[in-house]
């Protein structure tokens, strides 16, 4: 199957390309940048993870995607990841809807480069609270059938759903993932900076898995 992976850098849609991989899967890597003050960590990750793979990867400019929100969310909610909710729990509506966005410019570029689904490495606490998010997919694909019936089917994959980010963390450990390579910290500097909830969502998840931690942290 030729599948579109959306690769945020971070550990789980890392983790989610070493798998497709391994399924033997022609995947390609869809990265936006949506102008967070981590993008080019996050970026830098993910070039890096797409290189180490041999996969092309596409780089979309998706600022205006801020813009748009800027005025109307908190600058901490803005800083949260709220539009790829690339580690954090859905916290608020704007989280669904961002991620809507992502849902449908990766499914556009799937439909353009002509391949047949877009995987995503959403896991199951991200969505706690609103396991219906699951669901956008099912959703969005009866959306392209109404609006262009003719064009080839896009499907949408969760393959992480029903996994814990400790789970996430045991399987890549399993296909070998360099998870140094991957970029959790809500902030831009050269390391991870160890106090944010992503970051200490990561340091956590490492210690439930049993499986060592080769993050550099500040704190």
């Amino acid at each position: 199957m030729k599948v579109v992976i959306a690769l945020s850098g971070g550990l789980d849609s890392t983790v989610a390309l070493y798998e497709l991989l391994a399924e033997n899967h022609r995947v390609r890597a869809f990265f936006v940048d949506f102008a967070k003050d981590s993008n080019i960590r996050e970026l830098s990750a993910a070039k890096k993870a797409a290189i180490d793979a041999d996969i092309p990867i596409e780089i979309v400019d998706g600022k205006g995607i801020k813009e748009i929100q800027i005025g109307y969310v908190s600058a901490e909610q803005l800083a949260s990841d709220e539009m790829d909710i690339k580690g954090a729990e859905i916290i608020s509506g704007t989280a669904i809807s961002g991620f809507t966005i992502l849902m449908t410019m990766a499914q556009l570029h799937a439909q353009l480069i002509n391949y047949d689904q877009v995987a995503f490495g959403l896991i199951s606490e991200q969505t706690k609270d609103r396991p219906q998010v699951f669901d956008l997919g099912t959703k969005l694909e009866e959306v392209q059938s109404l609006l262009n019936p003719s064009a080839p089917m896009v499907t949408f994959n969760f393959p992480f759903q029903a996994m814990t980010k400790p789970d996430v963390v045991r399987r890549g450990a399993a296909l070998g993932v360099p998870f140094e390579n991957t970029w959790s910290c809500l902030r831009g500097d050269l390391i991870h900076c160890g106090a944010c909830p992503q970051c200490h969502s990561r340091k956590q998840s490492f210690i439930a898995a049993g499986v060592p931690d080769p993050t550099t942290y500040s704190v």
